[in-house]
């Protein structure tokens, strides 16, 4: 499938993804979301915007559609009477909301490494190309939670956004993520 077509289908595809849900939380009063949802909104036309600036790569764009699905069903779906970001998958060990912060700052290292890597010396060692990544990623995550900060204090969302514990964990999946991501990077030939 040509790249246009792909990045296309996955646009449409996010939008009607998102106005649908955009109806459920409006009629639930999940204010929460609706936030996440405009967010995700900004982030979708910053890419269409700049798209040709910045040409990521389709399986970039894919990661970020996934992510935003994800992202959008923990918020919606319960498995029982249990909200899927409060879902544990492992009881005690691995909640839902634990993958979806790997996976979303996994897919970001990539599109870091994409922005980057043109600017780096040939001469940069591994190593030194390894902690830009993890940094510029981490930094991501970090500016992540500091959004999620505005529905807990603002939007009354203080008991689904989670405590200090659910904040760490996620910068520590996000952490994971990064490593993961950036040791695949490394490891490539330049």
């Amino acid at each position: 499938m040509e790249k246009k077509t792909a990045l296309r289908l996955m646009l449409i595809y996010s939008l009607l993804f998102m106005s649908l849900f955009t109806i459920f939380f409006v009629l639930r009063g999940n204010y929460e979301f609706l936030y996440y949802t405009a967010l995700m909104l900004f982030v979708i036309l910053f890419f269409v915007i700049f798209y040709k600036k910045f040409n990521f790569p389709v399986w970039s764009m894919f990661g970020l559609t996934v992510l935003l699905t994800l992202h959008i069903l923990g918020g919606h779906v319960d498995v029982g009477n249990v909200r899927l970001y409060d879902f544990w998958i492992i009881p005690g060990v691995l909640k839902y909301d634990n993958p979806v912060h790997f996976l979303g700052i996994f897919t970001v290292t990539f599109m870091i490494n994409h922005l980057i890597r043109p600017h780096l010396k040939k001469t940069t060692i591994k190593s030194t190309w390894f902690l830009y990544l993890i940094t510029l990623s981490l930094g991501v995550a970090g500016f992540y939670e500091i959004l999620e900060l505005v529905p807990s204090v603002w939007l009354g969302a203080k008991n689904q956004v989670g405590d200090y514990l659910n904040n760490a964990l996620d910068l520590v999946f996000g952490l994971l993520g990064s490593i993961t991501a950036a040791l695949i990077i490394v490891r490539k030939k330049r």
